[in-house]
């Protein structure tokens, strides 16, 4: 009988169910624990205080909070034969609550309420260098503990891929702010950590054998995988299971599926050799995993190029794919390779009618031997229902890249993107009746409106929500794409108002501050006009100009849903993901949550427009009424994924002035009218500054 301990979450838990129970006992399973939470000091909170009904879940929390994995695995040492880990819920980041104190930032931690308790603390988000540099002194002590208790040999790690794929033929696209291929790479980096720590028994699969499962019990996700990956994980597992303990740092690699050739185990200079993949059907999706090692000290670079059919009537700049003047080069995207040795991830999805017939991985300005590349596969979507096979090409042909030849011969001007935000932060605006309580028909005088304006019971919860929660999210679209969020204020917002937008300004580099006059007027007129210049690095910018309430949340991969619409076919036009989600907002968390289509709603709602390089000039087309944008440009509508959050509250302005139950009864009314949302781990993970009760 082997007892097993799991560290970890799903992944390695839903496998442990494809194990013979009769020859197989689980001692015990700890979640929602980052190692960089069990690594530090304790938290000292009751996770039963909070709004948790969950048993299992309250155990969970109070188990990060206390650190306990560590205490679990020095209690069980000598009578565990083997421990799981797998390190998916570390994507979840941690929330530094005191200095040397960590909590993971689990669903469950959102969900309890007690986040909104901890005005003072910062969340550091997985992947980040500060993450990184908490997660190398964690595994360093980690390596050490389990080593001094016998445990070191008796770990299983699992590595397992996020899926590009789910079973239905879909692509997934992102979770927790991270599309699969960038997910992996993260993950590789981690994994590269423990890997330089600690000798263990790797477990991994190739990219091409992870699906995920349209009907799993937890929901689509990248992680949550087909049961046939479950079963080649059980079949490795069986294996050494009943296997002597003995050399560590070996690796489970599975067999590959049919529509994979992988390369062999041998490595291949970058330089004189680089490894070639041929697809013998073209696929319109393609994503690269290959093992590449940088004994040196400095990241080194390397060129992923596909030989491409169809693509020459296409700009492939949205797509992240550069062309070559070089003709063995061809279409290609940049890879950093970092110092060590460790996996890389890179995906292509490509437009209609275009379609990959080869993929080779190329040192860039190397000299030869400066990286070094193995195992190169694929993971592929086909254009027909046959299978596709990729065989390994010769290696020998070497090709010189950037001998002397300047880099824009290798890469023609393209366009870049970018995102425009407006938020008119509760602006003194007495004649304009656009807003419900502008309008001065409702008021007296306009200082009975300034006082209605810029009370505390309705400012206050707006200030709330967008500098806790909005904000953050669109922190995490600006992490990898060019955003500038324009918050407009009156010269007439009070100090202490003033005061926290100037915190949020100094907190998120994106944010700008602008004054406007009395009649709504900018005073930092060419404000939008820098960005652009700056984002542009000499290239045209196709961007999205939207707008957004101060009391309105946008999804986490906002952006990535705008990306494919921002084209320069598109300039002029106007586009509405009308797709999103409404809930009421009542001390400090979100119920009632409620799935809308609102085409044309004001969240989000954006025009397309241009800044030429050359010129320094700006096309665009101003938005106007949102109800009546159809009427002046064409209107793009994409109602496919929810890319907001309505926030319904009691302080809104238009329950302005009401009873309070009476404004309870308007909103619950209002809200009864659309269709229930069970909060689950999709909608955290496009909503995860949110929080949902």
């Amino acid at each position: 009988m082997a007892r097993i301990f799991i560290y970890g979450s799903c992944v390695s838990r839903d496998a442990y169910e494809f194990l013979d129970k009769s020859s197989n006992e689980l001692l015990g399973y700890t979640a929602r624990q980052s190692l960089i939470s069990a690594a530090n000091k304790p938290f000292h909170a009751d996770a039963a205080s909070g709004s948790l009904t969950s048993r299992f879940q309250v155990k969970n929390l109070q188990g990060d909070f206390d650190g306990n994995v560590l205490k679990t695995l020095t209690d069980i040492a000598n009578t565990v034969d083997h421990v799981f880990w797998d390190l998916t819920d570390e994507r979840l980041g941690v929330i530094e609550v005191d200095a040397g104190t960590y909590i993971t930032r689990s669903t469950e931690l959102v969900q309890s309420g007690l986040l909104t308790d901890l005005t003072a603390s910062k969340w550091i988000k997985f992947g980040t260098d500060e993450h990184f540099t908490l997660w190398e002194d964690a595994v360093s002590l980690f390596s050490q503990l389990v080593r001094s208790k016998g445990l070191e040999s008796k770990i299983v790690l699992f590595n397992l891929p996020w899926s590009m794929y789910d079973d239905g033929g879909g692509t997934l696209g992102r979770y927790w702010a991270m599309t699969p291929d960038e997910a992996n790479n993260t993950f590789a980096r981690y994994m590269a950590v423990i890997r330089a720590h600690m000798d263990v028994f790797l477990l991994e699969l190739p990219w091409a054998a992870t699906i995920s499962s349209r009907s799993h019990k937890w929901t689509l996700a990248p992680y949550h995988y087909v049961d046939d990956v479950y079963q080649e994980v059980a079949i490795a597992l069986r294996g050494q299971l009943n296997a002597p303990q003995s050399t560590n740092d070996t690796e489970i690699e599975m067999s590959s599926p049919s529509n994979l050739n992988q390369n062999t185990e041998t490595w291949a200079d970058s330089v004189d050799a680089p490894p070639r993949l041929e697809i013998s059907a073209g696929v319109a999706s393609v994503g690269v995993q290959f093992e590449a090692r940088n004994d040196e000290t400095e990241s080194k670079r390397v060129l992923i190029s596909l030989r491409l059919h169809g693509a020459d009537r296409h700009d492939l700049s949205e797509y992240r794919i550069a062309k070559s003047t070089h003709e063995k080069i061809g279409y290609f995207r940049y890879a950093d390779i970092h110092p060590g040795t460790r996996s890389y991830f890179s995906f292509f999805d490509l437009p209609s009618g275009v379609t990959c017939t080869g993929i080779s991985v190329h040192g860039w300005q190397l000299e030869s031997g400066a990286v070094l590349l193995r195992k190169l596969s694929i993971t592929s979507s086909p254009t027909r229902e046959e299978n596709v096979s990729a065989t390994l090409a010769s290696q020998g042909s070497a090709v010189a890249i950037g001998d002397g030849a300047p880099r824009s011969e290798l890469i023609p001007p393209l366009y870049t993107k970018a995102l425009v935000l407006t938020t008119r932060f509760s602006l003194f605006l007495p004649q304009n009746a656009a807003w419900y309580a502008s309008n001065g028909s409702r008021f007296n005088s306009s200082q009975e409106y300034a006082n209605y304006l810029y009370s505390p019971a309705r400012i206050g919860p707006r200030l709330d929500i967008f500098t806790g929660i909005s904000l953050p999210a669109i922190a995490l679209m600006a992490e990898k794409n060019a955003v500038l969020h324009r918050v407009q204020y009156s010269r007439d917002l009070p100090n202490e108002y003033l005061e926290r937008l100037e915190d949020a300004a100094a907190a998120f580099p994106f944010v700008k501050l602008e004054l406007v006059d009395d009649a709504g007027v900018t005073r930092e007129p060419d404000l939008v006009q820098d960005f652009l210049n700056a984002t542009s690095q000499g290239r045209d910018v196709v961007f999205g100009d939207a707008r957004l309430d101060d009391d309105d949340i946008l999804s986490s991969d906002f952006f990535d849903l705008c990306a494919p619409h921002l084209t320069t076919e598109h300039v002029g036009y106007g586009l509405s993901l009308a797709r999103g989600l409404t809930g009421l907002y009542e001390e400090g968390c979100v119920t009632s949550l409620k799935r809308v289509i609102e085409p044309k709603i004001a969240i989000g709602l954006m025009t397309i427009g241009r800044f030429d390089a050359d010129l320094g000039a700006v096309t665009q087309t101003l938005i106007g009424s949102h109800p009546t944008i159809d009427q002046r440009m064409p209107l793009i509508l994409d109602s496919r994924s929810p890319s907001y959050l309505w926030m319904r509250h009691l302080e809104q302005d238009s329950v302005l002035q009401l009873d309070p139950e009476r404004a309870r009864t308007i909103v619950e009314h209002s809200l009864s009218r659309h269709e229930s949302q069970t909060v689950d781990e999709a909608i955290t993970a496009k909503f995860p500054t949110v929080p949902f009760s």
